[in-house]
């Protein structure tokens, strides 16, 4: 009779555990992006460490529109290298194939713009800068159930600095839970938030028509749709950003990602470019496409990509 209680127990408690297991997501990956005191030459130092509760042989990120990280992330500890496999997944590894339960990079922070993807870094020239959480996702091993992965971010920052996600703001560190759905845009530098309906960073390096365009048109353009599209469920957060080249390069590129929009001008001459008949017709076009799709709500998979952005551009053409 005690023999079979002990069993019953046994099992019981065998199958809790089981549940508990089943039920409990797995431990969250912390990822930890750190902006430290500036060198000599007037830069920041960007970094960002990984930290695991199991050991593991590899990580593979979840985003690969290039081969890029392997000669703009330094590791800084020589026993780990990136790499890139037969299907141009980019993977950190150690030298001797060890496992490893943390390790570190310093990062280029400038701008690249990704032809596939979201630029990592948007500089502002007051020495802000918004960054995408997207390209700092990883999978422990591989990526076959990337969906119940978990990354833990936090943000380190200058003393000064002021830290921004699509709902929190804080100084110094910040940190935050994301899946590994796209993520979101983060902005580190001198502008505080603000009280406004409408939560917009905008780079003081544009040009005043632009700059004052974008402050007195973007209200205007949301209540437009709000009055005929109901209100969005969240205040929507506007980034616009700018820096130069030396290469002769110039363009534009953003996006939405869940209710923030964001665009970075990139390259010489902006204010000569800015003279131009239709720059600024052309940029409220672009921002009133891209709230087109802030009212979409992820309705339409990447199969219906022509009714996807077949409705922002019947939006940007009626507003």
């Amino acid at each position: 009779m005690r023999r079979l209680l002990l069993l019953l127990v046994l099992l019981t408690v065998s199958g809790m555990l089981w549940w508990y297991h089943q039920q409990s997501p797995p431990p969250a990956i912390q990822v930890i992006i750190s902006k430290a005191d500036q060198l000599s030459s007037g830069e920041p130092r960007w970094q960002v460490q990984y930290q695991l509760e199991q050991p593991v042989q590899q990580l593979v990120f979840i985003r690969n529109p290039d081969l890029s990280r392997a000669s703009r992330w330094q590791p800084l500890d020589s026993g780990f290298l990136i790499s890139h496999n037969a299907n141009n997944d980019e993977l950190i590894r150690r030298h001797d194939g060890a496992e490893f339960t943390t390790v570190s990079f310093a990062l280029t922070a400038d701008y690249v713009a990704l032809g596939k993807d979201y630029a990592p870094f948007s500089p502002f020239t007051d020495g802000g800068m918004a960054w995408f959480t997207g390209r700092f996702k990883v999978c422990p091993e591989h990526c076959g159930h990337s969906g119940e992965l978990r990354y833990a971010f936090t943000q380190q920052a200058l003393a000064d600095d002021f830290i921004r996600t699509a709902s929190s703001s804080g100084q110094q560190q910040l940190s935050w839970l994301e899946g590994a759905d796209d993520g979101q845009v983060i902005y580190v530098g001198p502008q505080q938030a603000n009280s406004a309906w409408l939560d917009s960073i905008i780079d003081p390096g544009l040009p005043y028509a632009l700059r004052t365009s974008l402050h007195y048109d973007m209200p205007q353009l949301l209540e437009f749709f709000n009055q005929r599209l109901g209100h969005l469920p969240r205040a929507p957060m506007i980034l616009a950003s700018y820096s130069s080249t030396n290469d002769g390069r110039y363009g534009n590129q953003g996006g939405v990602i869940g209710n923030q929009l964001f665009v970075h001008w990139y390259g010489h001459s902006m204010f000569e470019r800015m003279q131009e008949a239709n720059f600024i017709q052309d940029t409220l076009w672009f921002f009133a496409h891209e709230v087109g799709h802030l009212y979409q709500a992820n309705g339409f998979d990447n199969d219906d990509a022509w009714i996807h952005e077949g409705a922002a551009e019947f939006k940007a053409y009626y507003y």
